[in-house]
């Protein structure tokens, strides 16, 4: 993973150090941020900029109803970030979204 640009860029923009554990609120006060929001598209044509200005005000004042939580609980976890974001399972996910 750390060889994938888009991982690498949130790793640093995030302050994470590969391999350390972030397990308890003081060890993730070590990071500029304490949550993240990753926003995707709908569509398959990788592109965010497709909304309407009245679409992207509706995601924003009703965050909750357009958020998904995630929180990592084991290796399977790993495996599914890394299907969404490793070059080289670019075929991977397009057979997952058929």
């Amino acid at each position: 993973m750390t060889n994938n640009s888009e991982v690498s860029q949130l790793t640093k923009i995030l302050g994470l150090n590969y391999g350390e554990k972030y397990a308890n609120k003081n060890d993730l006060s070590k990071l500029h941020d304490e949550k993240l929001i990753i926003m995707t598209g709908q569509d398959q044509d990788g592109n965010l900029g497709t909304s309407t200005a009245k679409e992207a005000k509706e995601y924003f004042s009703n965050m909750d109803r357009h958020r998904i939580i995630f929180k990592y609980e084991s290796i399977k976890d790993d495996l599914v970030i890394q299907l969404a974001f490793h070059n080289a399972l670019s075929n991977d996910r397009k057979d997952l979204i058929k």
